[in-house]
């Protein structure tokens, strides 16, 4: 029979009752405690540890140069409203049934609204006379193709195609208006109304 033998996971060796004589069992065991000691749960360094055996009561830090990768999907625990702590800097988390992160100087930035992005105006309105001369807003400029028909160009490009919706009114009388060819970098609004009418106007709205 051998004197001693080595463990699974750690190679630590092990002496035998009654068969290793003294002081080997001692030096031995001395050896295996030392391993036994600075053991990480690594490969070779003892059974690594699996999700039923870690009990994570406080903030789990990554040593701010590491990541969590091969993750298959984050879950977060839905707030009441959104974070407002002090330390609540840089964190993306759930409020409601929406998504926020808030950055570094604390805005609490709410990402989608009501299963959607929540996307604000890129450019709030413009407003046109019937010469199609900039009345109100900004970021839009026209062009007059014809007898009520304008040709918008927006300043500043979309990321992706927006949504442009018009209305007219002539000596404050509602008039339809219509948008089509709508693109990321412009549109084209057709309208019910007179050159002739001074008082004409048409408003956009573009949301992206």
């Amino acid at each position: 029979m051998a004197n001693s033998y080595l463990t699974p996971e750690m190679s630590l060796t092990v002496p035998v009752p009654g068969s290793e004589p003294g002081p080997n069992w001692a030096y031995d065991l001395n050896s295996s405690l030392t391993v036994i000691d600075t053991h990480t749960h690594s490969a070779g360094s003892g059974v690594q540890i699996t999700p039923s055996g870690i009990n994570i009561n406080t903030d789990l830090t990554f040593n701010s140069l590491n990541n969590a990768i091969s993750l298959r999907s984050v879950r977060f625990t839905a707030q009441g409203s959104p974070l407002s702590q002090v330390y609540d800097l840089g964190c993306l988390y759930v409020s409601g049934i929406d998504l926020y992160y808030n950055d570094e100087n604390g805005n609490q930035i709410r990402l989608t609204n009501a299963g959607a992005v929540n996307a604000a105006p890129q450019f709030v309105s413009a407003t046109f006379n019937s010469s199609a001369s900039l009345i109100a807003g900004s970021g839009i400029s026209a062009s007059h193709t014809s007898t009520g028909e304008y040709t918008l160009s927006f300043t500043t490009a979309f990321a992706v195609t927006p949504v442009a919706v018009a209305t007219g009114y002539v000596l404050g009388s509602a008039v339809i208006a219509i948008v089509s060819s709508v693109t990321t970098t412009g549109c084209v609004v057709e309208t019910y109304l007179s050159d002739s009418l001074t008082n004409e106007a048409f408003s956009v709205i573009v949301t992206g």
